[in-house]
């Protein structure tokens, strides 16, 4: 939302300064295009003008047919929403002994339109995917028989630490977003709503030759374990 303003804030000013600067270079404004730090006669960039005096010429002269100033206000609503997609796929290791789940790997496969700068889209993934194993293994509030709350703060509620995030594999597809000026689209919550069904689906597989076919988040050893000790398949063998 503050992208989309901004790019059409953007697009006014240059806009505008482009004006300024057909002005000063006493040529038509559709012969004048962006260079280097600043504006250009088409064909000519010999007679160049920078930003620094459209700016100064803007708020300090006047120019024939515009207001002073170099600033636009832009409210943006995109019409109709595009919400990014993609998939996840995990692959996760129980120790039928102690039921401790293992997350051998994880593939992510995204796409939230343009990206328009890869390592902070990168980072938004990996801080939603270790979100979402928190969900899927770890985190849970826990009380006692008379309704007191057991994980009251960070020594006793779980959280995911670094050495429990695998290294991640991260792909992308590009489907620019129609309603934007810029086409793209969120990706922050991407892999925290992602990896928590794909740790569901491998959880389920891997237990399914024992006639285990649902278990709640999260899948915390114990509960692994105790799922383990009394599946139909566990008692016949």
């Amino acid at each position: 939302m503050g992208g989309g303003a901004l790019a059409l804030a953007t697009q006014r000013v240059v806009e505008k300064a482009r004006q300024i600067a057909a002005h000063l270079l006493e040529a038509a404004a559709e012969d004048i295009v962006q260079s280097e730090g600043g504006f250009a006669v088409a064909g000519v960039p010999d007679r160049h003008i920078p930003w620094r005096l459209i700016a100064a010429t803007a708020y300090g002269r006047s120019v024939p047919g515009l207001e002073p100033g170099l600033q636009e206000t832009v409210f943006f609503a995109p019409g109709r929403e595009a919400w990014g997609f993609g998939a996840a796929v995990a692959i996760v290791h129980i120790d039928r002994e102690t039921g401790e789940p293992r997350l051998d790997k994880l593939v992510l496969v995204d796409d939230c339109g343009v990206v328009l700068n890869p390592k902070i889209v990168a980072g938004q993934v990996h801080g939603g995917v270790a979100q979402g194993l928190g969900e899927a293994f770890y985190e849970q509030m826990l009380y006692s028989d008379e309704g007191q709350p057991l994980t009251g703060s960070l020594l006793d509620y779980a959280v995911p630490r670094a050495r429990h995030v695998p290294p991640l594999i991260l792909g992308e597809t590009v489907t620019p977003n129609p309603f934007h000026p810029l086409g793209v689209k969120g990706v922050g919550e991407a892999g925290c709503n992602g990896a928590p069904p794909a740790v569901a689906n491998a959880v389920m597989d891997a237990l399914a030759p024992l006639g285990i076919d649902h278990i709640d988040m999260p899948y915390t050893a114990p509960k692994l374990w105790e799922a383990i000790q009394t599946a139909p398949g566990t008692r016949q063998q």
